[in-house]
């Protein structure tokens, strides 16, 4: 009976660390994405700078 009682406390303990566990994975996985998404928009950025540079510069090399 002792020991029934004890491995109940104990998974049910362990089911509320698993859920825990779960929401502080999402939430890393949230912060991962936004991470990447700024990571991206940043290369875009320089990217677009770039093209954009080397255009005015192709266009001045026609004239």
């Amino acid at each position: 009976s002792m020991f029934v009682e004890r491995s109940q406390g104990w998974s049910r303990r362990k089911s509320v660390d698993e859920r825990a566990a779960a929401a502080h994975r999402t939430q890393r996985r949230k912060e991962e994405a936004i991470q990447a998404a700024l990571e991206a928009k940043r290369q875009a950025h320089w990217h677009n700078r770039a093209t954009r540079f080397l255009r005015r510069l192709i266009d001045r090399l026609q004239v």
